[in-house]
């Protein structure tokens, strides 16, 4: 009898995976997007070197911030919710970045400098990227009827411990990030650890993530005895994205072999590409869906274009981005600076393109931070394709419903000049304190130590103040490459021109000192000899590591002129000084 009651109960309905738009268009462009891109990756990196993945990518990256402002535009209620938000968020930080620009003209200053600002995007970054990926998880898992915070908070923390451990085995991001704290900001961070703390740390962020890894287990586990959905996509984007960006971030046996010369920069610009080509596939659905609702979208271009749909479509909305990428990129524009040898237009040029990449970037990332939070409800209906179930809402946590939509919390009521003093504090205190640090580093110790030996060398009238401060700032410089070193022990080419040309122009300003002397004082020459000769054993040991040749003050060194370079100081160093050495024109004709 119990046997024939349990067959007469209704059978409840299969619960079956959602998809964004539907299984073959997930699978390709956001499930397996990884592998996608290190296919071309690993082309490109073949056929035209890292320069040429990092371009593309770069383009890419910039580009992809354009559907942020097609989908802003083309929401009626979200631009009329958030319009001060959304209105006022650009004057900010293109103000301060144009004010700097202006300052660094005016005062004859490396227009370089001006990169900087861009230390706030590359600690934005990975946190953008990361909480990307956690919200594709969210969504591919929101059948899921486990209590929601406790669902989010088991995704974020095993997202969060992998990552975390990813870029610290990776070191170069790390101390890249360090790198540019002290060289342009003076915030010596970088010169404080050494292995065993970088030891420490790496121990420690493994052991997290194993740790996390063993719970994350036990709570699928717990789910399966309980009844839960576990959703077959979540587990596979998780396990795609974070196997492709270990093997892609951290050098490893593998990668070597497959693509010698692989470096953290390409597989940056890899999984840079995974992110923007998730973020352009599911901009694009949501546009579509959004631009089929009469109250909502708005009408004329914005309504044409998704509502046609199709490959014409998709192609000209890819077009439409990668102009706008091409326009915005500091990479493209770079080359074009450097030819024009930094003449004023051309300075304000770079950076009026500079401003306007730095604020789109920022932008990108602000308004990200609240228009795709998983949880608004408007966020859910707009990625359901249709014929499919509407998103699970949370069943077992009724008090969190209010929070369900990004109206209650919206700034309707928000008058425009209390917006403007709370984004002035949002972004004018970081960029403010970045601003801070390169306007005390640079009254202490230059640097850009080139640059000022270049002066020095060049100058008609000889300084002995403005030659101690060159020589002090070059070795300053010279102290932090060795460093990086010792820090990364494949350690990009640049770590090795830059020291072997930072103890050329050391060669310099002691040969042309002695000249000024007429001979050389005790200790002097032999000074000046381990100099250059240490500047032909860096430029000798650059050929040996991974691209790129180029650094932070001479972006036109390649392998080609790093050769030159060696033989041209082999011959000097069988001089005996005091003659007039060759200066790189490079460094004295085209100083940006």
């Amino acid at each position: 009898m119990a046997t024939v009651a349990h067959k007469s109960e209704p059978r409840p309905e299969q619960i079956r995976q959602n998809w964004i738009v539907n299984p073959t268009h997930d699978l390709l462009w956001i499930i397996a997007a990884p592998l996608i891109a290190w296919i071309w990756a690993a082309f490109t990196f073949k056929t035209g070197g890292l320069e040429l993945v990092w371009t593309i990518f770069m383009v890419f990256n910039v580009a992809h911030h354009f559907p942020t402002f097609v989908r802003i535009y083309g929401d009626r209620d979200l631009l009329r919710r958030y319009r001060w938000n959304l209105l006022l968020g650009p004057i900010i930080p293109f103000s301060v970045s144009m004010a700097v620009v202006f300052f660094v003209v005016v005062n004859d200053l490396n227009i370089f400098t001006l990169l900087f600002l861009q230390v706030i995007l590359n600690i934005w970054d990975p946190w953008h990227f990361l909480m990307q990926h956690y919200g594709f998880m969210r969504i591919y898992d929101r059948h899921n009827k486990a209590p929601r915070k406790l669902a989010g908070r088991m995704d974020y923390a095993l997202c969060t411990s992998w990552f975390l451990f990813i870029l610290v085995a990776s070191s170069e991001w790390l101390f890249d990030l360090l790198y540019k704290l002290y060289s342009d900001g003076g915030l010596g961070l970088v010169m404080l650890i050494d292995q065993g703390v970088y030891r420490f740390i790496y121990g420690l962020t493994l052991g997290a993530s194993v740790v996390m890894s063993f719970v994350y287990l036990g709570y699928l586990n717990w789910l399966r005895r309980k009844g839960f959905y576990i959703s077959p996509a979540k587990i596979a984007l998780f396990l795609v994205t974070f196997i492709t960006m270990g093997l892609c971030y951290v050098r490893n046996p593998l990668m070597q072999q497959l693509l010698p010369g692989w470096t953290f920069m390409a597989g940056f610009a890899t999984l840079g590409m995974v992110h923007v080509s998730q973020y352009l596939a599911i901009v694009w659905t949501y546009n579509r869906n959004l631009a089929g609702n009469e109250e909502k979208s708005r009408p004329g271009l914005f309504k044409r274009w998704f509502l046609k749909g199709g490959l014409a479509a998709a192609s000209l909305y890819v077009v439409a981005c990668l102009m706008y990428g091409s326009f915005l990129s500091n990479e493209l524009w770079r080359p074009v600076f450097i030819l024009g040898q930094g003449a004023t237009f051309l300075k304000y040029l770079f950076g009026i393109i500079v401003s306007l990449s730095f604020t789109s970037t920022l932008m990108h990332y602000y308004y990200d931070g609240f228009i795709w939070k998983v949880r608004h409800k408007e966020n859910h209906q707009n990625l359901v394709q249709p014929g499919q179930a509407p998103a699970a809402e949370p069943s077992t946590e009724a008090a969190d419903a209010p929070a369900h939509s990004w109206w209650s919390r919206a700034d309707g009521a928000t008058t425009a000049g209390r917006m403007f003093l709370k984004q002035a504090v949002y972004f004018g205190a970081p960029m403010l304190f970045v601003l801070l640090m390169t306007s005390a580093i640079s009254r202490t110790s230059p640097s850009w130590p080139l640059r000022l030996g270049a002066q020095v060398i060049s100058s008609q009238q000889w300084d002995d103040q403005l030659a101690e401060q060159a020589l002090a700032a070059i070795e300053r410089q010279s102290e932090l490459e060795r460093k990086m070193q010792k820090l990364i022990p494949r350690a990009t080419a640049k770590h090795y021109t830059y020291l072997g040309e930072l103890q050329y122009f050391k060669a310099l300003l002691l040969n042309a000192e002695a000249r000024q002397r007429g001979e050389w004082l005790a200790g002097e020459r032999d000074e000046f000899r381990d100099a250059l000769q240490t500047a032909v054993d860096m430029m000798q040991e650059s050929l040996e590591r991974p691209a790129p040749f180029y650094h932070r003050e001479n972006m036109e060194l390649d392998r080609d002129t790093v050769q030159q370079r060696i033989n041209d100081w082999r011959r000097e160093l069988a001089s005996p000084g005091l003659g007039h050495l060759s200066t790189p024109s490079m460094l004295v004709d085209r100083q940006p």
